[in-house]
């Protein structure tokens, strides 16, 4: 009894602890990423960055469900020349704008290049509390950001995942453009905003995280096992398809040609640094070569007497090899 006792007064003590530190320390409460950054010590300096090369525009959302909201405050970012060709980058999920941070120094040369947070993304404001969040929404955004923000006329468009549909410009209501752009295919609840479950492991090893690689790989990949009658033939009771050193190589693949004049494997490199591979097939092949993802051949590779094949693989290169006879 005084056990139980102990363990419920531990339990009360943490989490009166816990309510105290929450009521003391608040979340985020800034309004934009430069007040933010503003408050802290030592800013992230690629983020910080971004921030100071962006600005931030108003805008309300068209639904009726969101009404109650106050307009949202959306960050934005363009830079080159506004007389050269223009650029609109729109983001996926659950990434930002951000990953185009790179591309959009080096487009802007020569290219006027604008990207934009859409609402619960990145520096823009993340309402909660009933907001619904609707890429057909997003789109209106778009539409508005290019005529009234960017003020853009012509540009190419880049999307990436959620912006594929973001960047839904193929509809017959843009202001900008009479008629689709193209042949309009909705997907209605596609790519959206929603509840999802994934399945964890927790690995405990030695090294670094290349020892549990194999064993997070045997996690994501269950065996799939397939049984038979016996047959007679040359085939040994056991064998692998294909062996090979070293571990940092992963196999992805193994199957037939397209055109079935071999085996094909594809694999990669899960390390920063180049490997020696080694490859033994479980069956005899008399030629070996290099492919692309066409199956085309890129170049002849010589097996060894014992019928393996040893290559070097460039770090987080992906390489097809082709097998036949």
């Amino acid at each position: 009894m005084k056990k139980i006792t102990k363990i419920f007064l531990a339990v009360l003590v943490v989490t009166v602890l816990g309510a105290a530190f929450i009521a003391y320390r608040p979340g985020d409460a800034s309004q934009s990423c430069h007040e933010y950054y503003d408050e802290m010590e030592n800013p992230p300096a690629a983020a910080l960055d971004w921030c100071k090369a962006g600005e931030y525009f108003s805008w309300e959302s068209t639904l009726a469900v969101n009404a109650d909201f106050e307009a949202l405050n959306i960050f934005h970012v363009c830079r080159g020349n506004p007389a050269n060709p223009a650029i609109l980058m729109i983001h996926g999920y659950p990434t930002s704008s951000f990953d185009y941070a790179d591309l959009v120094q080096a487009f802007s040369e020569d290219h006027y290049v604008c990207a934009l947070y859409t609402p619960g993304y990145g520096f823009s404001d993340k309402p909660m509390d009933g907001y619904d969040y609707s890429i057909f929404d997003d789109a209106r955004l778009v539409d508005e950001y290019i005529r009234d923000v960017a003020d853009l006329d012509e540009f190419i468009l880049y999307t990436h995942e959620k912006g594929d549909s973001v960047g839904w410009l193929s509809r017959d209501d843009m202001s900008v453009r009479e008629g689709h752009a193209g042949p309009a295919s909705e997907t209605p609840g596609g790519q959206v905003l929603g509840k999802w479950e994934y399945d964890y492991a927790i690995i405990p090893h030695k090294g670094d995280w290349k020892a549990a690689q194999q064993y997070a790989y045997s996690f994501e990949t269950s065996l799939r096992a397939i049984e038979t009658d016996l047959l007679a033939g040359e085939i040994p009771k056991f064998g692998s398809f294909i062996n090979h050193t070293p571990a940092e190589f992963v196999i992805s693949s193994v199957k037939e040609t397209e055109d079935g004049r071999g085996w094909l494997l594809r694999g990669y490199n899960i390390a920063s640094e180049t490997i020696k591979l080694q490859l033994k097939p479980g069956r005899k092949f008399t030629q070996a070569a290099q492919v692309n993802l066409a199956e085309d051949e890129i170049s002849a590779l010589k097996l060894g007497t014992d019928d393996s094949l040893d290559l070097p693989v460039s770090g987080h290169e992906i390489i097809s090899i082709l097998f036949c006879d």
